[in-house]
């Protein structure tokens, strides 16, 4: 056999072997992957923050008025998650853990239920309807432009904020530390309240004097101060969303607010999420995961 034919059949059967390795590698590889990943279950819980609610969603199903606006939604698609939304408007903390919610139309289970340890994420939007929150804003507006209500000189308005978040943070804890027994290995995301309000008013959509506005400010601060407390002890996610809101995005923003103000702009409810403000929302969330 003369060297040339030698040399080409070698060349020819290293080939041949090197093609059946590499085949074998791909096999194996192929044999022992991971097997695909399930898609993420995620769990929203709370209030209308979370729900989003029309004056008419609130007439159907039963009766929490979610939207397909709302954040958990929005956010769900982003992540490719399989959602599980027990948000209802109108919901306290009771009724996340104990108590069945009574709606218009229905009434409504306990939300941790939903909960399971193969959760993988939850949010959590509660507590305004605990402390009853307008009341407190209310103080200081008008529907009437030009009424300076003066609520800063109300002796016992700051006296009573800081008793109704004082009872609220233990509330808010134990909802943090229920869902966290129930889904050990969960991401657990506190989402923040306000977001409507800047420190200058506007008619009819923010209707405080600029005098009265560092209290209405100064009162979501205080509230966000109490839950972000009871994320940080709960070693939960706390998501800020009065911060960012305030830039550009208030009741007086037109077309750019996230929150529709005190006077009806728009199928959404009063001081409840717009569809910008739900999508701005399941950003700021989802750059916290």
């Amino acid at each position: 056999m003369n060297t040339r034919y030698r040399y080409r059949t070698n060349l020819f059967i290293a080939l041949v072997l090197g093609i059946a390795s590499l085949v074998s590698l791909l096999a194996a590889h192929t044999l022992f992957a991971a097997p695909p990943q399930a898609p993420v279950r995620y769990v929203a819980l709370g209030d209308s923050r979370a729900a989003a609610p029309t004056y008419t969603s609130v007439l159907t199903g039963n009766g929490c008025g979610q939207t397909s606006s709302s954040y958990p939604k929005v956010l769900a698609g982003r992540l490719g998650a399989t959602l599980i939304d027990k948000s209802c408007t109108a919901a306290k903390t009771e009724n996340i853990l104990s108590s069945p919610q009574r709606t218009l139309l229905a009434s409504v289970p306990v939300q941790i239920d939903a909960v399971t340890s193969d959760t993988n994420l939850v949010t959590v939007s509660i507590g305004g309807n605990d402390i009853g929150w307008s009341q407190f804003v209310d103080k200081c507006i008008s529907m009437i432009p030009g009424i300076d209500r003066k609520c800063r000189d109300d002796q016992n308005l700051q006296p009573s904020i800081a008793t109704a978040l004082a009872g609220l943070q233990p509330k808010v804890e134990e909802v943090l530390q229920v869902v966290k027994n129930r889904a050990p290995t969960a991401q657990v995301v506190l989402v923040g309240h306000g977001g409507l309000y800047d420190s200058t008013g506007c008619a009819f959509q923010a209707g405080y004097s600029n005098a009265d506005g560092p209290i209405v400010t100064g009162f979501f601060a205080q509230f966000n101060g109490t839950l972000k407390t009871a994320a940080d002890n709960q070693g939960v996610t706390f998501v800020d969303v009065d911060t960012p809101a305030q830039n550009g995005h208030d009741v007086c923003s037109g077309s750019e607010r996230w929150f529709n103000g005190d006077a009806p702009a728009s199928l959404y409810q009063t001081r409840h999420p717009t569809p910008l403000g739900s999508s701005a929302i399941a950003n700021l969330i989802y750059n916290s995961l």
